[in-house]
């Protein structure tokens, strides 16, 4: 089985295509009281979701991670970060699995439960973690490359290929960070500084475990990113959530599973809720669709003077 990157993108762009029915997405779209909020979809806090059980996407039968560990960076927004949405559906699989565990057990019409349901691999999620950095969480003791930990961050001259060390890997460190943060130069370094006020002070840098690790890279990204979050970093830079769906899928090809592409798209459900509840929006309101291109390169535009300056020109 080989990997095709034009398969994988028209695959995934009709899959969130199909998850844009107006009807659902007005049902669903209802806000919550959860941790003390007013919510929709999902709970940043306690990743709990909101959204109607019956709408819930199903299992994942097969997940090429062990473990992943997802660190959310200084200055990042929990409402803002796929990484959250990630924890969001872990939480969902873990509910619907003692859900059907509880309707196997009253079932008298099965002697035993299946060894399925209790396999390490159906219940990957369990090994999914999320370490908040702005709430000063500490950072587990990361092991070398010897025990199968690997860092997904492209970096030229020190990240290979994901598939090419696929066997190796049993423990993911993704950076769940905007791109233009992770252009710093000194993203790794011991020490950073902090200016404030024209104070200048130095701090420890919690991602300076990290550089001592062994590092990979998506082979390869698609050149457009479907979040509607833009960034000023070129091609092939993608969401956190999409990282790991396409690193997945990369995984699964060099570790020849033969697995549904539609099996790996349930971690990308609250995803594409979210896009669809944009889009239907945006309709409604005359605009164009926050993730579109254009859009981005928009906003791009005005964080440009000289860009900005040929907008106003050509408006007046």
């Amino acid at each position: 089985m080989t990997y095709n990157l034009e398969e994988e993108e028209k695959y995934l762009a009709s899959y969130l295509e199909s998850v844009s029915d107006v009807t659902k997405i007005q049902a669903i779209s209802n806000r919550v009281y959860c941790c003390d909020a007013s919510r929709s979809l999902y709970c940043p806090e306690c990743y709990r979701m909101l959204v109607s059980k019956s709408l819930w996407p199903g299992s994942i039968s097969f997940f090429p991670f062990h473990s992943i560990d997802i660190i959310l960076g200084i200055k990042e927004r929990r409402t803002s970060s796929t990484g959250i949405q990630m924890m969001c559906v872990c939480r969902m699989f873990a509910e619907a699995a003692i859900e059907a565990k509880k309707l196997l057990e009253h079932d008298q019409r099965i002697d035993k439960i299946p060894s399925t349901i209790n396999d390490s691999n159906v219940l990957w999620w369990e090994n999914i973690k999320l370490h908040d950095l702005n709430r000063n969480n500490t950072l587990p003791p990361f092991e070398s490359e010897e025990d199968g930990t690997f860092v997904l961050f492209p970096e030229e001259g020190k990240s290979v290929p994901i598939s090419s060390v696929a066997y190796k890997i049993k423990r993911l460190i993704i950076l769940d960070i905007k791109w233009t943060r992770s252009a710093n130069v000194k993203l790794f370094s011991d020490r950073h500084k902090l200016t404030k006020k024209n104070k200048s002070s130095e701090k420890h840098n919690p991602l300076a475990s990290l550089k001592s690790l062994p590092f990979v890279h998506i082979e390869f990204p698609p050149k457009k990113s479907h979040y509607w979050r833009w960034h000023n970093r070129g091609e092939g830079m993608l969401s956190t959530l999409e990282a790991i769906y396409f690193a997945g899928r990369e995984m699964c090809v060099a570790l020849d599973k033969h697995t549904n592409r539609e099996d790996l798209l349930s971690i990308l459900w609250l995803f594409a809720l979210q896009r669809s509840i944009i889009q239907n929006r945006c309709k409604e309101e005359g605009r164009r669709a926050a993730y579109s291109e254009e859009v981005k390169a928009d906003a791009r535009a005005l964080r440009n003077p000289m860009k900005r300056k040929r907008m106003k020109n050509a408006e007046s």
